[in-house]
């Protein structure tokens, strides 16, 4: 713990702020603590240390359940928390609350964490986050900004536990889907009623199905689009709506859906049922979407909270996803949206911690892996093997892995028995030429030639069996976890961009 007290030590008693209410760090004080070159921890015991720029370039860990990877990253969380980093941290487990909370206690941070879900009493915590109402007052964000961000949310929705994504055979409904998404919105909007998902519901369940409905004063009176569109009606005549965008919405539901055939309208209508079932139809999904936010991305970037989404994927299934989604999806969007101070200070870190990372990863990931590095951000992903990253993603070979990761650059092998995953280790690790000597001997009768030649061979530096060697830690091994972390640089202990290091578990994980 020495290297924790060294941390704290950078942090005069001038530089903290006493309130529990405000941050631990003064960035005007003490910005010298998120300068990149800050020293996290010595990897080798050789002066080859990760730094918080090695942080920022992303962190990915793989190996096996009981490999000891969650315990040994546990000292790279805690050092981060005590740097008064901002964190979102996903949870897939029940108990990864309690990891989490453990681990902020121990950083001095508790007043900063947020559970949304489950706290670690089992109890649903009174914190809620409106996606909707979030991303529709972002400063300028658009229709098309809002579309997106529910589309992939349905996306979420029909990725099935175990299941592949699905592929481009479902463009054709994506792109149905999305329109009707947008016109629901527009319809909204003009109207000047509150955005929510429940109204997008009802204007699609009451949108015309043909010339008769138009025709029906009755319906005309109950249907809430149609009521949407008299009060956009008088936007325009008020001149806050241009009259061609209300037109554009008009002519969509009286000409284009009113007219279209019956299954593609059922198809994107089931669609649109999903994803609103999603939001609405169970305790405490709905009451953590729906209402007024307690909590946003804001709370982490600009004040670094702690927001825990303890609703784990093995209870709450693809609803706790696409909540989970919902959050981390926000929060990336408004990291990469996030301007640099024009004063010159630093900006707060922040990380996206994800552990069993196959259940939240998404296309969009791989964008903000590389993105985000400029904005401060760190991404550390924990993950069993590649097999959970391939169905997942729908990947076919190892190399669209090592492209979906390229640019988490950090990574981090833990004993693993999968022959697959650790012959992705082994290739990502890469290979080095060796020069080999031979010696050759020759008789004739003028007596005994000797020679010797050199020639260079490419080997692994690591061969795929020695991952299944490394130490899990436990009582058998000392609480020593052994694994091999291969960095974009040059080790001094070993002259190569792989070591073999050691790391201690502590009682964080307990």
């Amino acid at each position: 713990m020495a290297l924790l007290n060294s941390i704290k030590s950078w942090i005069s008693p001038q530089e903290t702020i006493q309130d529990s209410t405000d941050t631990c760090i003064n960035p005007e004080e003490a910005p010298h603590v998120w300068e990149s070159s800050t020293q996290l921890l010595d990897l080798t015991g050789c002066g080859d240390w990760l730094t918080l720029g090695d942080c920022f370039t992303g962190i990915a860990v793989f190996g096996a359940a009981g490999s000891g990877k969650t315990s040994s990253l546990a000292t790279i969380a805690q050092l981060l928390m005590i740097l008064d980093c901002g964190f979102v941290w996903l949870c897939a487990k029940p108990d990864e609350v309690r990891t989490a909370r453990k681990i902020a206690a121990a950083a001095g941070r508790e007043q900063d964490v947020i559970v949304i879900g489950e706290d670690v009493d089992g109890v649903i915590t009174r914190h809620r986050f409106n996606p909707l109402q979030y991303e529709a007052g972002r400063p300028g964000q658009g229709t098309s900004s809002v579309t997106t961000y529910l589309s992939e949310c349905a996306k979420v929705l029909s990725r099935k536990e175990g299941e592949r994504s699905g592929g481009e055979g479902d463009r054709f409904w994506n792109d149905q889907f999305e329109r009707l998404l947008r016109y629901c919105i527009d319809t909204a909007k003009y109207s000047g009623r509150t955005l929510s998902i429940d109204l997008l519901r009802e204007i699609q369940l009451s949108a015309p199905l043909g010339n008769h409905h138009l025709a029906d004063e009755a319906w005309l009176g109950s249907s809430t689009c149609w009521q949407c569109l008299k009060e956009a009606e008088e936007g325009v005549n008020q001149g806050e709506i241009p009259n061609t965008d209300f037109l554009r919405v008009l002519n969509f539901w009286i000409k284009d859906y009113a007219t279209l055939d019956v299954k593609p309208r059922s198809s994107i209508d089931v669609m649109f049922a999903v994803l609103v079932d999603a939001f609405t139809a169970e305790e405490p999904i709905r009451y953590i979407l729906s209402g007024n936010s307690t909590v946003t991305p804001d709370d982490v970037i600009d004040r670094g909270k702690i927001v825990i989404l303890s609703l784990a994927t093995n209870i709450y299934h693809g609803a706790g996803r696409m909540a989970q989604f919902c959050f981390k999806y926000s929060f990336q969007r408004a990291m990469l949206a996030r301007r640099k101070p024009l004063d010159g200070l630093l900006m707060r870190p922040t990380v996206l911690w994800v552990d069993e990372a196959h259940s939240f990863a998404h296309p969009f990931d791989s964008q903000y892996f590389r993105e985000v590095r400029s904005n401060r951000g760190i991404n550390v992903d924990l993950e069993q093997g590649i097999g959970g990253y391939m169905q997942a993603m729908n990947f076919h070979s190892p190399d669209q892995v090592d492209d979906f990761l390229q640019n988490l650059a950090t990574k981090f092998f833990f004993q693993n028995n999968s022959p697959e995953t650790n012959r992705f280790a082994a290739e990502a690790i890469g290979k080095v030429l060796i020069s080999k000597g031979t010696d050759s001997f020759s008789y004739s009768t003028g007596g005994m030639s000797i020679s010797d030649s050199t020639t260079q061979e490419e080997r692994h530096q690591i061969i795929s069996g020695q991952f299944g060697l490394l130490r899990r830690g436990g009582s058998k091994h000392n609480c020593i976890v052994s694994g091999f972390v291969l960095r974009p640089e040059i080790y001094h202990s070993t002259g190569t961009n792989v070591a073999l290091c050691q790391f201690q578990q502590t009682d964080l994980t307990q």
